[in-house]
């Protein structure tokens, strides 16, 4: 057999964190042997791809990345997922590839390799369901003898903490993933991770440990903790608790400003692990919670639990202990028996739940799955509609929820500096697929690895921008410094580099991208090329955040689309030309689909990238008890009237504001309906009304109408009214409420317009609000508010004002 010193693999790895990790053991393994190992495949003698076998699309991806490298003239070697999923069956159909190699062949995978370049065969994988290999018992389960990658030691005499890590980085920068535990016990109907990763086995505390000690000192600053599934740890070891008693432990690292949680189980997510989470200090208050769907027969058919309330229970528990906790979740449309029914109550779900990422996946048979078995499949061009509408309301409904954070505090993690500026990531945004966060302000001598407090300033969908300071020391900026909290002990140290191994295939510095892809491209400058010897972004190359098939999110993912109907309140639109003030355009009103219109990239009217601050506002509102009613304009005629004095004075009290419950409940007891229609709020109203258990028996539906063409096509504001008044004016609240009213076939239309600020609109100062109500009677009452405070408060207030216009009009 040849012997290996001087030969030379590339490691290219697709699919998740989890991949990343196995990656690194077999480049430990080769390493250890004598192999250069590297990242770039355009001149190595043995290309090893390391597939994700998840979905289709992450196959087809695996398929033409192996075809790519066999260009190139090496010898290529399929392993990870799915050439354990496939095995000899993939071989057949892909000879291109010398060998496909399983997770057995990983201990001697150097030997394999070995072998291939000296010209011998190797027998490919034969799949086998990896379940059966392990007992039913998790307990039962550490003492196997069974490869589980990631869990291989070498010498079991040696205590964990003097053991060599078997684990060699091939990427720098800050953040490492960290494997806590391999396989699934769950059966969910659409996966089949389990059969080929196996039954769920935990690493023993004392490994992970000794692993993030090891990147500690390697120069890592975040641990993020990846498995299958994270909330199951420890249940084969004896302690389904142990999670609670590690975070405090990886926290406490010399060098670990964070630690990040991740693949978290709604179903098994416990109150003790919330608390953990959400208080710890030093680990990220961050909730990757895979919910899937929200809508219950749905949930069941997939065979797993939960319901849109007691999901949006386990969030509130999240943000009781921590408000700003970030939240990321996948969803799954098209699934076998989704009804249209369905679908709304996952929209009713996602409005509601304020996620800060969330990915949107259309459904497709997976062999060897129970869905794939399911009666009543939902047509493919059904499933292709919902998913860009599910998509679009995503995209929406995550870069409103980024708005909320500005006027927000941050921690954020350098992870770039170079010439476009500095770059990390705060405590919501995990790496890669959760956007990112761009530092401003007195930035000089901040480093890569440094902890900067800073303070949100603007957004570009779910990217943020925050003003920091830096001073250039090698230590985490802003670190906790309260009783009980340890500052950061992070040392300066060189970058140690990896033995053997290049850094990446950087992205090409000429290629075009506008400033919303330049965080993608810094994000994904250090992972291994997805295309031999190619830049990431070069002319004409479409990119999308994230990069990985499990996780999607972002602008660049969605294509412009047209406006939908939804059946109840949805936020929808989308960002047509990505750049500073990307167009909004698209609506959500009650109906079936309708299409038929290529929508057009539409300006904000009155309301660009909201901002956060102060939401403490003088506003006037009352409970439904009587009480004086200052500007209150009651009935005008069918022409909406013109009756607009004040709701109150800039120095008359607030009155107690009226609260969503109240004014559903009353709608309720009259048997009556309402719907909106949103220029100023943005959807802010209709999230307001929509977080109310059981909304939807009152609440119809919402249009979102920044663009003055929306106004025109979707409300039915006459365009003679627009051009003679602008979008800021009594008469268009009143308009756009009798819109909505019409649009929705509801009892009570309620409508939005203004100036949040900060700068006056064509002559109308900001602060200046105008609410619009169409009853029954077809007749329209109309209020003016004029408020102070910066936008978020403006648009704060506008919501108490609409819904005290409403109670008053129940009132009398």
């Amino acid at each position: 057999m040849s012997n290996p010193a001087n030969r030379r693999v590339a490691l290219l790895t697709l699919g998740c964190a989890r991949n990343e990790v196995d990656s690194e053991e077999l480049a430990a393994r080769l390493a250890a042997d004598g192999w250069q190992v590297t990242t770039d495949g355009s001149d190595a003698e043995v290309v090893l791809v390391n597939t994700c076998g998840f979905v289709e699309k992450a196959k087809q991806d695996s398929i033409e990345t192996l075809l790519a490298a066999a260009d190139t003239g090496a010898t290529v070697v399929a392993t990870g997922c799915m050439a354990e999923r496939y095995g000899r069956e993939l071989a057949d159909s892909l000879p291109e590839a010398a060998a496909v190699l399983g997770f057995d062949h990983y201990p001697d995978i150097s030997a394999r390799l070995s072998a291939l370049v000296a010209g011998e065969k190797i027998e490919s994988h034969v799949p086998r369901d990896r379940r059966t290999l392990l007992p039913l018992a998790p307990v039962d389960r550490k003492a196997s003898a069974v490869v589980v990658p990631g869990h291989l030691v070498v010498d079991e005499a040696t205590p964990a903490h003097l053991r060599k890590v078997l684990r060699q980085r091939l990427t720098r920068g800050p953040v490492a993933s960290l494997k806590l535990a391999s396989g699934c016990d769950r059966r969910c109907a659409f996966c089949a991770i389990p059969s080929f990763r196996g039954a769920f086995v935990s690493r023993t505390p004392d490994e992970v440990l000794a692993e993030a000690e090891w990147l500690a000192r390697d120069g890592v600053r975040e641990l993020v903790l990846v498995s299958e599934n994270s909330t199951s740890y420890g249940k084969d070891l004896g302690d389904p608790r142990l999670l609670e008693k590690l975070l405090p432990q990886l926290a406490a690292l010399d060098g670990i400003v964070r630690v990040r949680v991740s693949y978290l189980q709604p179903a098994e997510t416990r109150p003790g692990l919330i608390e953990a989470i959400a208080t710890t200090p030093g680990v990220a208050p961050y909730f990757d919670l895979s919910f899937q769907h929200a809508a219950e027969p749905v949930l069941r058919r997939m065979r797993r639990f939960g319901s849109t309330e007691r999901f949006l229970e386990l969030l509130a528990a999240v943000r009781e202990l921590a408000p700003e906790a970030g939240a990321r979740s996948n969803v799954i449309v098209g699934f076998p028996g989704e009804t249209g029914a369905d679908v709304a109550e996952l929209e009713r779900f996602l409005t509601a739940a304020r996620l800060d990422a969330v990915g949107v996946f259309d459904y497709s048979d997976e062999e060897g799955t129970e869905a794939a078995d399911l009666p009543d499949k939902v047509g493919a061009e059904t499933v292709r509609r919902r998913y860009e509408r599910l998509s679009a309301l995503a995209e929406e409904l995550c870069a409103q929820r980024a708005e909320e954070r500005v006027g927000a505090t941050v921690e954020v993690l350098v992870e770039a500096v170079d010439a476009d500026g500095v770059e990390g990531r705060a405590a919501h945004q995990a790496p890669e697929v959760d956007g990112s966060t761009t530092l401003v302000g007195d930035v000089a001598g901040l480093r890569v690895g440094d902890l900067v407090t800073a303070v949100v300033t603007r957004t570009e969908g779910v990217d943020l921008t925050a003003a920091g300071s830096g001073r250039g020391s090698g230590r985490a900026l802003g670190a906790r410094t309260e009783p009980g909290e340890r500052p950061d002990r992070g040392t300066d140290r060189p970058d140690p580099g990896v033995p053997g191994a290049d850094r990446g295939v950087p992205p090409d510095p000429t290629a075009p991208a506008d400033g919303r892809l330049r965080g993608v491209r810094r994000r994904v400058r250090d992972r291994p090329g997805r295309w031999l010897g190619r830049p990431y972004l070069g002319p004409g190359d479409r990119v999308r955040q994230g990069r990985r098939p499990d996780r999607g999110q972002g602008v660049d993912r969605y294509g412009p689309g047209a406006p939908v109907r939804v059946r109840a309140a949805a936020l929808v639109g989308h960002r047509t030309d990505p750049g500073p003030r990307g167009g909004r355009h698209g609506a959500a009103v009650r109906g079936d689909p309708a299409r038929g219109d290529p929508g057009q990239p539409g300006r904000e009217d009155q309301d660009g990238v909201a901002d956060r601050g102060d939401l403490v506002v003088p506003v006037a509102g009352a409970g439904l008890p009587d009480r004086g009613r200052a500007g209150d304009h009651g009935r005008c005629g069918g022409d909406h009237g013109r009756d607009r004095d004040r709701l109150r004075g800039p120095g008359e009290p607030a009155a107690p504001p009226v609260s969503a419950e109240t004014v559903l409940a009353a709608l309720r007891a009259r048997g009556q309906t309402l719907a909106v229609a949103e220029s100023l709020t943005g959807g802010l109203l209709a999230a307001t009304i929509v977080d109310v258990p059981g909304a939807s028996r009152a609440f119809r539906g919402g249009l979102i109408v920044y663009a003055t063409d929306l106004k025109v096509r979707l409300a039915g504001v006459p365009p003679a009214l627009l051009a003679a008044h602008g979008p800021v004016h009594a008469d268009v609240a009143a308009a756009l409420a009798a819109g909505a009213r019409e649009r929705c076939a509801a009892d009570w239309g309620l409508a939005t317009t203004g100036v949040a600020g900060p700068d006056p609109q064509d002559g109308v100062p900001p602060g200046t609000v105008y609410l619009g109500l169409a009853g029954p009677s077809g007749a329209a009452r109309i209020r003016r508010l004029d408020l102070a405070g910066d936008r978020a408060a403006v648009r704060s207030a506008a919501v108490s004002g609409a819904l005290n216009l409403l109670a008053d009009a129940l009132r009398g």
